[in-house]
């Protein structure tokens, strides 16, 4: 059920922020955006106590290509999204406009 319910939580917000869904719900799957999202939320947890001890973080992140990759990647991704969404011309109110 949880799983449902995540798949309904980032198809709706899809929606809403680029005016297109992610289709988790039709798919049963998690895109790889929605994937990396959750992968980057683990390493969120351990950069936090890096950081606190005065670790380099960004440089280690840089140092470890699949880390960099996987952030550019969601950053490329991002972009792309908010671009299409930008360019669309509707009058429907969302996170965007």
């Amino acid at each position: 059920m949880m799983q449902y319910l995540t798949f309904t939580t980032f198809d709706i917000t899809g929606d809403l922020s680029f005016d297109q869904s992610f289709g988790s719900l039709e798919s049963e799957e998690y895109n790889k955006w929605i994937t990396n999202i959750f992968d980057m939320l683990r390493v969120a947890s351990i950069m936090r106590v890096m950081t606190a001890y005065g670790l380099p973080v960004m440089k280690i992140i840089d140092s470890v290509p699949a880390l960099a990759r996987a952030r550019d990647a969601h950053d490329d991704y991002t972009k792309e999204k908010t671009r299409t969404r930008l360019e669309k011309k509707t009058d429907r109110k969302d996170f965007i406009r």
